[in-house]
């Protein structure tokens, strides 16, 4: 591990109705299986993220915006990625295990594409989305 000057790290806290659903278990799942990725910062997604808008489409079909979140999934990182992607992947396993729908879960508290959001447009939708910054460390 490496020291970083200057660098601002903020910690949100999720809005309390996912909060009140948060499971470990599911938490360790999602973050093993996204430890087995390449994790290689790329460029090409970088330029994609200043050119492409963050949000997600508007789809009426719930399988085909799953299908626009999942390739999204599939692109190489960038600094945000991580946190979207966790945090959809999250969404999709809660729902999955409360019976609830997979992709309004995600277009009520992630709704980002992960392989063309900006550090800003992440703050934005959170505090959307109802998430609280609890703490800013600088």
């Amino acid at each position: 591990m490496h020291s970083v000057e200057n660098t601002t790290v903020e910690i949100w806290q999720s809005p309390p109705e996912l909060r009140s659903q948060m499971r470990s278990d599911v938490m360790t799942k999602v973050l093993a299986e996204m430890m087995t990725y390449d994790c290689q910062w790329s460029l090409t997604t970088a330029a994609r993220a200043v050119f492409m808008s963050a949000q997600l489409s508007s789809i009426d079909d719930d399988e085909d915006l799953l299908d626009e979140i999942e390739t999204c999934w599939e692109s190489p990182l960038i600094c945000t990625s991580v946190v979207i992607e966790f945090w959809q992947r999250y969404v999709c396993e809660v729902a999955a295990k409360s019976a609830q729908c997979k992709a309004t879960m995600i277009m009520k508290y992630m709704p980002l594409r992960a392989d063309a959001s900006l550090p800003g447009d992440l703050i934005a939708a959170l505090r959307r989305c109802l998430w609280v910054r609890v703490h800013c460390l600088k």
